[in-house]
């Protein structure tokens, strides 16, 4: 019974924590490791039978992908953000 109930609020756990990753990924933040970190915990709730090592390796890559792909995307962004500041133009053109 309390097993039961340990998973149960693990699974809450869980949905929470993609939740709050797909939000942070919504605006443009890394929310991406909350996802992975969802995964690999339903993964240790359930024992590993039904997410095993090899998924959660392939979440792992493709996590790190993510964020590769998304760092540009925020390197070209903060330069324009700063710009509008006094002197960040000059920042801009030279960084």
């Amino acid at each position: 019974m309390v097993i039961e109930i340990l998973a149960l609020l693990g699974y809450v756990l869980v949905a929470l924590l993609v939740v709050a990753g797909l939000v942070l990924s919504a605006i443009n933040l890394p929310g991406i490791w909350l996802v992975f970190l969802a995964s690999l915990l339903a993964a240790f709730i359930n024992r590993f039978d039904e997410i095993s090592w090899p998924w959660i390796i392939l979440f792992l890559f493709m996590a790190i992908a993510g964020i590769f792909v998304g760092q540009p995307d925020r390197a070209l962004s903060a330069p324009r953000s700063l710009a509008q500041e006094s002197g960040g133009l000059l920042g801009r053109y030279w960084g």
